[in-house]
C-alpha cells in the first residue's frame, strides 16, 4: 500500500480506496485460513500425544476434540489491556460528481466554489450521510465519494438547484506497445493482439477486440519498428 499511496503512483482516490477494501477482505481470508491450519495441526499434535501416551483410539479422538479451543477472530484478535482496535475499512460506495449549475458558471468558476456550496445546502449529519472523501476535478466539479449506494441517492436529491450531478464516466486503461513494425495497420496488431494472448479465451474475439480498443497516438520510430 505504501507504493500505492506514494507520490508517484498514478492512482487517484477512488481506486486507492477500492485497493485498500479489498487489500483488508484478502487479510481477512488469510486470517481465517491461518486460523484453519493452526487449529488442525494443533488437534494432529495431541492426537500423536496420546497415541505415544497408550490411549485408545477413541480416546485420542475425544482428547483432539474437546482440549482444544475452538478458534474464532473474537479470540484470535483479542486485545490485550490498553491495546488499540484495528481500524476496519469500509468498502468505497459510489461516486457522485457535482458540477455548478447551466447559468451558474459565472457565480460559481472553481471547484471550491462548487464544494462551498454543496457544503452550505448539504449537511451530511442531518441526513444521516456517510462521506468517504471529496476531491476536486475540471471545469469547476467535485467528486464525492459515498460509502454506499443509499448515501449517493441521498445526496443526489439534497443537492440544489445551482448545482447538477452528473454519473462518474469510467476511464479506460492505456497500453503502451513497443517495437511494433511501423508499416503494421490496427487490423494486423488486433490480430496479433488476439493470437498471442487471447487466443484461448472465446469471449475477446478479434471483432470484440477492434470494437473495444482504439488507437490514441503513436510515438516516434526507430529505424523500421517504433519506440
Amino acid at each position: 500500500m505504501d507504493a500505492v499511496r506514494a507520490k508517484t503512483s498514478k492512482l487517484n482516490k477512488d481506486e486507492i480506496a477500492a485497493i485498500g477494501a479489498h487489500t483488508v477482505r484478502l487479510g481477512a481470508v488469510i486470517m481465517q485460513l491461518s486460523l484453519r491450519v493452526a487449529a488442525a495441526e494443533q488437534r494432529a499434535a495431541i492426537a500423536e500425544e496420546r497415541n505415544q501416551a497408550g490411549g485408545t483410539h477413541s480416546d485420542q479422538l475425544l482428547a483432539a476434540s474437546t482440549s482444544v479451543p475452538p478458534r474464532s477472530f473474537a479470540n484470535a484478535l483479542k486485545l490485550g489491556r490498553g491495546q488499540e482496535p484495528v481500524p476496519i475499512v469500509r468498502p468505497p460506495g459510489p461516486s457522485v460528481v457535482i458540477y455548478p449549475a447551466e447559468g451558474q458558471r459565472e457565480a460559481l468558476k472553481t471547484a471550491d466554489d462548487t464544494r462551498r456550496v454543496l457544503l452550505d445546502a448539504v449537511r451530511p449529519g442531518q441526513l444521516g450521510l456517510q462521506i468517504a472523501g471529496v476531491r476536486r476535478v475540471g471545469n469547476a466539479g467535485v467528486v464525492v465519494q459515498t460509502t454506499s449506494a443509499a448515501a449517493a441517492d441521498t445526496l443526489r436529491r439534497a443537492v440544489p438547484p445551482t448545482l447538477r450531478t452528473v454519473e462518474p464516466t469510467e476511464r479506460c486503461p492505456l497500453i503502451a506497445l513497443t517495437g511494433i513494425d511501423k508499416e503494421a495497420t490496427m487490423e494486423a496488431v488486433i490480430r496479433d493482439l488476439k493470437e498471442q494472448n487471447l487466443n484461448e479465451n472465446d469471449e475477446w474475439t478479434t471483432e470484440r477486440l477492434g470494437r473495444e480498443l482504439r488507437l490514441v497516438f503513436r510515438r516516434g520510430r526507430h529505424g523500421n519498428r517504433s519506440k
